[in-house]
C-alpha cells in the first residue's frame, strides 16, 4: 500500500527522481534500534548532506538550516550507518 500511494505522489507531482522501490522512508532512530535488536555493535550514522527534490526555493531553505549541526545530525534526509556484529 505505502509503495502504491508513494507512486502516485510522485506521478501527481511530476517528480524527475523517482526512489528505487528498495527506498522507503523510516526514522534512523528506527533502523538504530532494529539493528541493535539483532545484536549488532558500535553502530554509528552519519549523516550525509543530501536533500529531497524540494525546488530551488526548498533547497535554499535546506542549505540555510542544514548549517546547523543539530539540524544536520536529526533531522537529515540521508543517513549512512555502520555497524559491527
Amino acid at each position: 500500500m505505502h509503495g502504491a500511494l508513494r507512486s502516485l505522489y510522485h506521478r501527481v507531482r511530476g517528480s524527475v527522481d523517482r526512489p528505487a522501490p528498495y527506498e522507503f522512508p523510516t526514522s534512523v532512530f528506527r533502523v538504530h534500534r532494529l539493528l541493535e535488536g539483532t545484536g549488532f555493535t558500535q553502530i554509528t550514522a552519519v549523516p550525509l548532506r543530501s536533500h529531497p527534490n524540494r525546488g530551488p526555493a526548498g533547497l535554499a531553505l535546506w542549505r540555510l538550516l542544514s548549517r546547523s549541526a543539530r539540524i544536520r545530525r536529526f533531522h537529515g534526509f540521508h543517513y549512512l550507518l555502520y555497524a559491527k556484529k
